[in-house]
């Protein structure tokens, strides 16, 4: 996971300087060193809640909802 986030910090290149948040679970595979890649850029970690059953299918709604009307016109 480090080295993914790691390419992607290299594709978005200059505009990842324009990300405000990154969130994401508390799955064992986000370790120190993935967020730290991150925050080397700026961006603030932002972890869900533990036990929030609901949380995962909420995040994915907004991830969709952006996705669908922002991401080719944004």
């Amino acid at each position: 996971m480090v080295q993914q986030a790691r390419n992607l910090a290299m594709d978005l290149a200059d505009r990842i300087g324009t990300l405000r948040f990154l969130v994401h679970d508390r799955d064992p595979v986000f370790t120190g060193a993935f967020d730290e890649v991150f925050k080397a850029e700026g961006v603030r970690i932002i972890r869900t809640l533990p036990r929030t059953l609901r949380m995962n299918a909420i995040c994915e709604r907004v991830v969709g909802t952006f996705v669908a009307n922002c991401w080719t016109g944004c």
